[in-house]
């Protein structure tokens, strides 16, 4: 720590969206956040018997402190090529597209054959394509919208998700297969 300035920064991480919460730090090297991880307490509106812990890291900021870069564009990809030169423009061009030129409606209306594709699957236990299912609601319901518009969207996947973990309780943690858990299940997508 004497060649740089190494710091936990306490950073408790909550989502209602998701029913998920947790204790966690930041860890931050020479003034930028590098690092997170977080102990989750309760995870799909579930409290959780054993604490499940999640660490995530940014490599570009890893890169940029290792390099000295003072922008991510900046950070030396291989010899004479930049991230910049490599991924600027499809950073620009998503941007431009989640932003501009998506149609609401439509990913509104995709979100809706997953969640219904979700709910058809209740009594079938397959928890894979239940996964699959929530990865795509839940991606496209995070395309930006107005405040507005994601009060609306949030309630949906907030009742994917649940019968997800629900579900994976269910199948995966016989500990938890009581009458109790498994109509909590059914009685999320009826």
């Amino acid at each position: 720590t004497s060649a740089h300035d190494v710091r936990f920064v306490e950073d408790n991480w909550e989502s209602p969206v998701l029913g998920a919460w947790g204790l966690g730090w930041e860890v931050w090297l020479d003034g930028m956040e590098v690092t997170q991880f977080t102990y989750f307490q309760q995870a799909g509106g579930k409290v959780l018997d054993v604490p499940a812990v999640e660490i995530t890291y940014g490599l570009e900021r890893i890169l940029m402190a290792l390099q000295g870069a003072k922008h991510f564009r900046d950070i030396r990809y291989c010899e004479g090529v930049t991230y910049g030169e490599l991924f600027l423009q499809n950073e620009y061009e998503m941007s431009c597209y989640n932003l501009d030129e998506a149609d609401v409606a439509d990913q509104r209306q995709r979100f809706a054959l997953c969640e219904a594709e979700v709910c058809t699957h209740r009594l079938v236990g397959t928890c894979t394509m239940l996964r699959g299912q929530v990865q795509q609601g839940s991606g496209v319901a995070l395309l930006p919208v107005s405040c507005s518009a994601q009060a609306g969207v949030a309630s949906p996947i907030r009742l994917v998700r649940l019968f997800a973990a629900c579900l994976y309780m269910c199948r995966w943690q016989p500990s938890t297969r009581s009458d109790t858990a498994f109509s909590c299940c059914l009685r999320l997508c009826t």
